[in-house]
């Protein structure tokens, strides 16, 4: 071999993922903390969802026994109630509807209302229902 013609040393391209020297590539760097952001997001909403399972079984079940009606003169059609409603049992057109089907009763939409259009009332029993035994008879 002549002088300056020596083997030539074959460079091999750095691992995937890889800088030369061995650090990670931006791209990775970023992904990184991409991935650890969506991780924080994720553990505070499962707080959140843990928080709320805790408080609704504290809560024992409630009948429902009452249901929000809207005076349609007074309410303005704006949606604080609808926002607000945990049933989804609110919609508003022009001015607010309630669903008694899905409304929980809860006043949470009368609280909220500013104008005091929403009010609760008791809710009707079903035509044909009986009234609960007590253990007593009627006789004594």
């Amino acid at each position: 071999m002549a002088a300056g013609q020596g083997r030539r040393r074959r460079i091999r391209p750095a691992p995937r993922g890889r800088t030369r020297t061995g650090g990670p590539s931006a791209a990775v760097s970023a992904e990184r903390r991409r991935l650890q952001n969506d991780v924080q997001s994720v553990a505070a909403r499962l707080r959140l969802l843990e928080q709320r399972l805790n408080a609704l079984e504290q809560d024992a079940p409630r009948p429902r026994v009452s249901v929000a009606v809207v005076d349609e003169k007074e309410c303005a059609g704006c949606g604080l109630c609808e926002e607000n409603c945990p049933g989804r049992a609110i919609t508003v057109h022009k001015t607010a509807q309630v669903d008694p089907a899905r409304c929980l009763g809860c006043g949470i939409c009368v609280s909220g209302c500013p104008r005091g259009a929403v009010s609760l009332r008791p809710r009707e029993k079903p035509a044909g229902t009986r009234p609960r035994k007590t253990g007593r008879s009627s006789d004594e």
